[in-house]
């Protein structure tokens, strides 16, 4: 094992063996802005030794709320550069993978021509999403999700619990109902929060944008990241202790 200081206080915390798991693991992340991110952040920092970044997309003003990767100056960068810079900042002995692209059902084989030990799902797009989910709990990948953490403010509500103990959250029905009309109930760990939505009706809507904008704040989709952070590295490691 590598005697880098970085993980001189998490062997503290975990012990040797799960460091040296984590070291050996291949963690997918889709999407890489507000959750994605955060994970990115956590995992990189906790020593994975491979992540495979998915996205589409590039930073624009608007992530500056929220997104931990997102700073003035990688405004109109690809996500996934920056977010491999990050993480070669942070652990330079990490092996990261990108895949610039918009994930759906045509794109399997392309992310998947290697073992994967953990899927993290940080989609927006329900299709795409769902689709991933399917593949993952089919060919039993272990994978968790993200669910809205989009109008949500209070921290104390974000919760950790199979796909079939959610409530409160519309993506989360959405993805309930087409993983229930694929045949899966449950088996699906997701990041959730069981707060009623509140937002603006009114300052949500932009004249130029053909649905209303969801309302954030700078915490939500971190703390959404770091639950889900924290379920993978436990996942990883629970066998070494």
């Amino acid at each position: 094992m590598s005697d880098n200081l970085l993980y001189q206080r998490t062997r503290i915390a975990i012990g040797d063996d799960s460091i040296q798991k984590l070291q050996s693991s291949t963690v997918a992340i889709f999407g890489v802005g507000g959750v994605g991110g955060a994970v990115v952040e956590m995992l990189a920092r906790t020593g994975v030794g491979t992540l495979i970044l998915i996205d589409f997309d590039k930073f624009d003003e608007t992530n500056l709320n929220r997104q931990i990767l997102s700073s003035r100056d990688k405004i109109g960068k690809v996500k996934i550069n920056v977010a491999k810079e990050r993480v070669e900042a942070i652990n330079p002995e990490a092996n990261v993978i990108t895949h610039e692209m918009f994930f759906d059902d045509s794109k399997w084989d392309q992310v998947f021509d290697r073992d994967v030990d953990f899927v993290v799902d940080a989609i927006d797009s329900v299709p795409s999403k769902c689709f991933l989910l399917q593949e993952c709990l089919r060919r039993k990948i272990k994978v968790i999700s993200s669910m809205g953490a989009g109008n949500k403010l209070d921290p104390s509500k974000v919760k950790l619990a199979d796909i079939s103990k959610t409530h409160a959250c519309g993506l989360a029905k959405a993805v309930r109902l087409r993983l229930r009309k694929a045949g899966f109930k449950k088996g699906l760990p997701v990041v959730f929060s069981t707060e009623t939505p509140y937002f603006d009706k009114d300052l949500a809507i932009i004249p130029e944008q053909k649905k209303p904008l969801v309302g954030s704040i700078s915490y939500m989709p971190n703390l959404f990241g770091i639950h889900i952070a924290s379920h993978v590295i436990k996942e990883l490691t629970k066998q070494s202790k």
